[in-house]
């Protein structure tokens, strides 16, 4: 039954989104009339759709028809009467309060009363550095400021980041977007690094673990605390977590057939570490509960050797911790995300893709026609008609058990000022066919990933 909503949903929301803004009006209201034209029918609940599951609608709108349950509340109740009165195959009576008691839950603004009910999540990598003698528009202090203005110009539910490096980046998130700290914080965060500092003493494990560049490199998830609260589990702990994409993925450690994929100088880095981090949350708005995994993939090289010996077991890996979490801590929605390191736009990496997607995870980019690229390395992987030739960011719902609603790739540029540019110019707002590096050199870019957005309700 939940495929068979999640699939109805989806293909209303597709046609909602092609609806004109402009709708009939009439002068009385009923119950499930919700655009004013005298009669509860599919446009009606088409609408309602939108509304109801916090989408933008600016067209007429008839506020009592949304509430046809009689509790004087417009949620998914709500929500699933419209959609069955809309189909022939359900006999259902729609029942509106009273006006007194609609216009008592009214808000002060003098529209209707409703909770937004769909979860939006953000992926974001944020880049650990700026990289090799950058130019000043690429530099932490920049980035900041644009990283700033795209999380509230977007205002995630939850955000998972990746390569979040703390003296960087903590005044900006955990004080400012997604505070968690002072006497009331808007938000809660687990955040986890993902080197163990004893990896100085391996030998051949060259310098970089001897300087925070990696030693402070974490992922965070970040979620609303007046929304969510972390579940717990019988004994009172905390349900979280973090894991390597390893031989032994309980214990920070290089990730699978590393030894076989160092450079031919071989040094080994601690820069081979690389993990996952998970949280179960409780959603006070609905009551239900869900899984959100922030992947940060291994870099490995794309070849075939590398995706045998490194994205596939860790795909295989990631999918085993999921069911085995599943198990452990009760059946609930799973969205995964993160930077996947792992381009399916290339053969080699499809089979470490379709171990998940064989496996009963949604993509959300396929789920909405939407496989715009995620990775332009500051213009690098862009041409000159605008489009990124990278995806390796990725948002999975598992088994169809959250109704996704959106998916959105972050794909704003910024001017000289910081501010989100907005411009009908190709993709990356400043490339043009005579300019091929200059987003690389000049350009003004959050980071090298663009971040992807997606909305759900559990």
């Amino acid at each position: 039954m939940k495929k068979v909503l999640a699939a109805l949903l989806s293909i209303l929301l597709t046609v909602t989104l092609m609806m004109g803004a402009v709708l009939p009006a009439s002068a009385a209201t009923v119950a499930g009339d919700v655009n004013g034209d005298g009669r509860a029918d599919t446009l009606d609940a088409l609408i309602a759709l939108r509304v109801i599951s916090g989408q933008t609608y600016t067209g007429k709108l008839e506020s009592r028809g949304l509430f046809v349950n009689g509790d004087a509340l417009a949620d998914t109740a709500d929500l699933v009467l419209l959609l069955r009165n809309a189909s022939s195959d359900w006999e259902v009576e729609l029942t509106a309060p009273d006006d007194a008691d609609t216009v008592a839950k009214q808000e002060l603004s003098g529209f209707y009363y409703i909770k937004n009910l769909a979860v939006r999540i953000i992926s974001q990598n944020l880049l650990h550095s700026t990289g090799n003698g950058a130019p000043a528009s690429r530099s932490n202090a920049n980035r900041i400021v644009r990283m700033t203005n795209l999380m509230e110009a977007y205002d995630p539910d939850i955000c998972g980041l990746q390569e979040y490096r703390w003296t960087h980046w903590y005044t900006a998130f955990e004080e400012n977007i997604f505070p968690i700290t002072g006497e009331d914080p808007a938000y809660e965060a687990y955040i986890a690094c993902r080197v163990d500092l004893s990896l100085n003493k391996i030998e051949g494990a060259g310098t970089s673990a001897e300087t925070p560049l990696y030693t402070e490199e974490k992922s965070a998830i970040f979620w609303k605390n007046d929304r969510f609260d972390l579940c717990v589990d019988a004994e009172g702990n905390e349900i979280k977590g973090q894991f390597w994409f390893s031989e032994t993925p309980d214990m920070p450690s290089p990730y699978f057939g590393a030894p076989e994929l160092v450079p031919e100088n071989g040094v080994y880095t601690d820069g081979r570490q690389r993990q996952c981090i998970w949280v179960k949350l409780h959603d006070n708005y609905t009551g239900e509960e869900f899984y959100y995994y922030n992947v940060h993939g291994p870099n490995a090289a794309d070849t075939e050797d590398a995706v045998e010996l490194s994205l596939i077991p860790a795909m295989q890996l990631l999918d085993a911790r999921v069911k085995t979490y599943l198990e452990k801590y009760g059946d609930a929605p799973v969205v995964v995300g993160g930077d996947f390191n792992m381009n399916y736009c290339l053969a080699c990496d499809l089979p470490a893709y379709s171990v998940l997607t064989e496996s009963g995870y949604d993509d959300m980019a396929a789920v909405f026609n939407n496989y715009q690229g995620t990775f332009p390395r500051f213009g690098k992987n862009v041409t000159e008609e605008g489009v990124v030739t990278a995806r390796v960011d990725f948002h999975f719902n598992y088994d169809d058990s959250a109704t996704p609603i959106s998916y959105k790739v972050l794909e704003e540029v910024f001017d000289e000022n910081n501010e989100i540019l907005v411009t009908d110019l190709p993709f990356g707002g400043y490339n043009t066919a005579a300019e091929t590096d200059y987003d690389y050199f000049y350009g003004y870019w959050a980071s090298d990933h663009l971040g992807i957005c997606s909305e759900f309700i559990f």
